[in-house]
């Protein structure tokens, strides 16, 4: 995972804006009330039936939504304690989504479902931008380098 993160850029703030640290508990702290409306979401369709498929789906995106809202208390876990492993997990899970996000953009390119290919490209290019934000952060705060913003 470090040969891959040590390759990507850095940055001296989010959002031209905030400090690092800054930005990444407003990642975190989104990611946690989006992926709690997200699961209430979720559940309410699971409820609401309809086909085999349909559930399944449902049963899908409250895994999804499960997982990031996990991921995303270890950032903001992390960036209160100063802990990188704590970021390393919210930086995995981000890197696995973005590869899902892109092979499901492929395919949605394939079968001609542009609507659903600019909702992952848009998924893509904004997470990759926090996954810049929060993997800068780590990096400084385990080698110890303006961690005192």
């Amino acid at each position: 995972m470090d040969a891959i993160l040590n390759r990507l850029p850095s940055v001296n703030n989010c959002c031209y804006f905030f400090l690092l640290e800054t930005g990444c508990s407003i990642i975190g702290y989104l990611g946690v009330i989006f992926g709690i409306i997200g699961f209430i979401i979720d559940i309410v369709d699971l409820s609401a039936g309809g086909s085999k498929t349909a559930i399944g789906i449902s049963i899908f995106q409250i895994i999804l939504t499960v997982i990031t809202t996990i991921a995303s208390v270890f950032l903001v876990l992390g960036v209160k304690r100063k802990n990188g492993s704590y970021m390393g997990v919210w930086i995995l899970t981000t890197l696995a989504l973005i590869l899902l996000y892109l092979i499901v953009g492929i395919i949605a390119i394939c079968i001609l479902l542009f609507s659903s290919f600019f909702a992952c490209l848009i998924y893509v290019v904004l997470n990759g931008y926090f996954l810049i934000v929060v993997n800068t952060y780590r990096n400084d705060v385990e080698t110890g380098a303006n961690v005192n913003y």
